[in-house]
């Protein structure tokens, strides 16, 4: 898979709005284009229903309401190419394998810096695997 065309756009999938709003302003600052937002699995579907333009990279919380290998699962057959990078506080290898299998690109926790999350999103977004550097050396 080639390079994206630059700013890659993403969509940020979490529950928590002020945590979404930092960590966008956050991400603008690294090059990055927040194009939408999605408080849970469904509004996340929504945003991502044609005619509308997919964006370079999802990034999702597990825990959202909705949210979930399953769903992920199902995200990702119904979007094939579609790349999603998960941003958890959640390290247990069973969560992170779980999404992994569901086919998540990559996964990062949200104690990891921002400067290694804008990393990661450019590095998903191009078609390489990511994980955070914090998750136990099984997961590596």
């Amino acid at each position: 898979m080639g390079v994206p065309a630059l700013p890659l756009t993403l969509v940020l999938a979490d529950d928590h709005a002020a945590y979404r709003a930092l960590l966008g302003d956050l991400l603008r600052r690294h090059g990055l284009e927040v194009v939408g937002e999605a408080p849970d699995a469904a509004a996340l579907q929504a945003w991502l229903a044609p005619p509308r333009v997919p964006p370079d990279l999802v990034l999702m919380d597990v825990q959202m309401p909705g949210g979930g290998p399953p769903f992920l699962q199902a995200l990702l057959q119904a979007h094939p190419g579609l790349r999603v990078l998960v941003l958890s506080m959640h390290d247990e290898p069973a969560i992170v394998d779980a999404m992994l299998a569901a086919g998540a690109a990559g996964y990062l926790l949200k104690d990891d810096p921002v400067a290694e999350l804008a990393d990661a999103i450019r590095a998903v977004a191009a078609g390489q695997r990511r994980l955070s550097r914090a998750l136990p050396s099984s997961q590596q």
